[in-house]
């Protein structure tokens, strides 16, 4: 790419050009300013989205762990039970962070803490 070209890659995927000597661009400027633009979204193509790219268009996003290793339960057991109101019932399951950073499965409505029955004990 030519040192007097100044290109910047909008996240439409758009390429906008333009000379930092301010004059106007030329026709050999502008083939290479098409060319950059293919071979990165060529690149992109090949890559997938990267996490770059997911805070590129989400600015301020934080990154999350991977997944806790425990299965996750369908629906949370005392949620699911016929004495809780029908509005409430069937409480869906989402990871939660404890204020110790510890990982675990817990109920969105109720807030109950999802037990792994087939852990062994003394584990």
């Amino acid at each position: 790419m030519s040192e007097h070209l100044e290109v910047k890659i909008l996240v439409t995927g758009k390429a906008v050009a333009r000379r930092k000597d301010n004059l106007p661009l030329t026709e050999a400027d502008r083939a290479v300013v098409r060319q950059l633009a293919a071979d990165l979204r060529a690149q992109s193509q090949r890559l997938g989205i990267t996490v770059a790219d997911v805070l590129r268009v989400f600015p301020g996003s934080r990154l999350v762990e991977k997944p806790i290793e425990e299965p996750k339960p369908s629906c949370c057991s005392h949620c699911g039970k016929d004495s809780v109101p029908p509005w409430r019932r069937g409480g869906k399951i989402v990871q939660n962070v404890g204020s110790d950073g510890t990982r675990f499965w817990a109920c969105i409505f109720c807030g109950r803490r999802f037990q792994n029955k087939h852990k062994k004990r003394g584990d």
